[in-house]
């Protein structure tokens, strides 16, 4: 029986939802701010639940990013001394491929994931045809510009960015579609599958880093 934890977050809540085998015991979500403070006590409050310790787990996943700089940092930080201490294996989620992943339609052949990295900058994620061509992070009006000198079909936007930025997207890219419903951020039960597949295929990590794709002035 496999037991394990997957951590996810958004712009406003992080989420600890406890699995066993590829059933969802429960989910507990928190208001982002608070993730330093009571990520260790609801990851508690569930392995209580079902009488599991943490030498139990078989792993705990976690959405890695592209996120929120703080709320990103204290989960990894939390997740790494848990390692540390109970030598549970980790499992780093890409979020823009999981959102990709998760609302990927064969209608569209080119979809593309923005999250928002604020300042008029996006995380992108850009997908063709099922696979993903590339990926990074840019001022939107310059990401924009680019990509409408190279798109000649159809393209499908959809991420918490694509909401966001929606009417100069529209403005800048002739052959923009954004979806009524736009899909905001990939779900905690794909993270937990992005992750069950990577611990069944034995990638499996000692410690965590965000994946903030931006990088610091220093490095550029």
């Amino acid at each position: 029986m496999l037991s394990y934890i997957i951590i996810h977050h958004t712009h406003e809540t992080f989420e600890v939802a406890l699995f066993v085998n590829i059933t969802l015991h429960r989910t507990i979500i928190d208001d982002k701010r608070l993730a330093s403070k009571t990520l260790i006590f609801h990851i508690n409050a569930l392995l209580q639940e079902t009488n599991t310790t943490l030498n139990q787990l078989s792993f705990i996943g976690i959405n890695q990013g592209p996120g929120l700089f703080s709320t990103l940092r204290s989960i990894i930080t939390t997740v790494n001394a848990l390692h540390f201490s109970h030598s549970i294996p980790l499992i780093g989620i890409d979020a823009l491929e999981a959102t990709l992943i998760e609302f990927q339609d064969p209608l569209y052949p080119t979809t593309i994931a923005l999250l928002d990295a604020f300042n008029h900058e996006i995380y992108y994620g850009i997908q063709h045809h099922n696979e993903i061509k590339s990926k990074g992070y840019d001022n939107i009006e310059h990401f924009l510009h680019t990509l409408n000198t190279e798109q000649t079909k159809q393209t499908r936007f959809i991420g918490y960015a694509a909401e966001k930025y929606q009417p100069l997207i529209k403005d800048m890219c002739k052959n923009a579609f954004i979806p009524e419903k736009t899909p905001l951020f990939c779900s905690i039960n794909i993270v937990a599958m992005l992750a069950l597949k990577e611990f069944y295929a034995g990638k499996r990590n000692n410690y965590l880093f965000p994946l903030y794709l931006k990088k610091h002035p220093v490095e550029l």
